[in-house]
C-alpha cells in the first residue's frame, strides 16, 4: 500500500503514551516540504542498575547539549531513539546501504539533498539506555567506526563539520546553550 507516513521505532525504545504518534503527525503536518522527517523527543527511562542510571544521566546531558547546537538539527538528535515518521514518498525512494550507522547515514542523506527533519518536541519516546559496559563499548565502536563506512558516501569535509565540534562550540554551548 502506498502509506502517508511511515513510523519506525527502535526495539529499545516505546512511546510514552498514546498521544505519541498524534503529536508527530501534528508536526508532520505543519511541516516544510523539505522536512522528510519528523522526529520525537528521547527520554532515557528504565534505569534498573546503578550504570544505567549513569548512562541515562549522560544520555540526558547529551540530548540537552546537541539540542542547542544548530538549532537542535545535527548528527546527534537525529536519532532513531527518539522515533521517526517518515513522509511515504521519502521512504517509497530512500535506500539505506548495508553496513553503515543508519542514524548518521540518513542524517548526511538529509543534508546532502538539501532535506531535512523536524522535532516534535512533545511526542516523547522512552528509551533504555545500555545496560553492561560491554554495550557500551560496542555502542562507542560502532559510532567511531561509522565515520570511515559513510566517508564511501559522503565528502569528508562534510563528515568533519559534524563529528568533530571545536572547542569553542563545546564553551558556547556549555556556557550559553544548556
Amino acid at each position: 500500500s502506498k502509506s502517508d507516513v511511515v513510523l519506525l521505532l527502535e526495539a529499545d525504545t516505546l512511546p510514552s503514551d498514546n498521544s505519541v504518534f498524534k503529536q508527530l503527525i501534528q508536526a508532520y503536518k505543519k511541516r516544510q516540504k523539505k522536512d522528510v522527517m519528523i522526529v520525537g523527543s528521547p527520554n532515557p527511562s528504565q534505569q534498573d542498575s546503578f550504570y544505567e542510571k549513569i548512562q541515562c544521566s549522560g544520555y540526558s546531558a547529551k540530548i540537552k547539549f546537541f539540542s542547542a547546537w544548530k538549532n537542535g538539527k545535527n548528527l546527534y538528535t537525529c536519532t532513531g531513539h527518539a522515533g521517526r515518521l517518515f513522509s511515504g514518498a521519502f521512504v517509497r525512494t530512500f535506500r539505506w546501504p548495508l553496513d553503515v550507522p543508519e542514524d548518521a547515514y540518513l542524517y548526511f542523506f538529509l543534508k546532502q539533498n538539501k532535506l531535512s527533519f523536524r522535532t516534535a518536541r512533545h511526542a516523547i519516546i522512552n528509551l533504555r539506555c545500555v545496560s553492561t559496559i560491554k554495550d557500551r563499548g560496542t555502542q562507542l565502536t560502532k559510532f567511531r567506526s561509522g565515520e570511515s563506512r559513510l566517508s564511501d558516501f559522503f565528502p569528508s569535509g562534510l563528515l568533519n563539520k559534524e563529528y568533530r565540534l571545536t572547542l569553542k562550540t563545546c564553551m558556547e554551548l556549555i556556557i550559553y546553550g544548556v
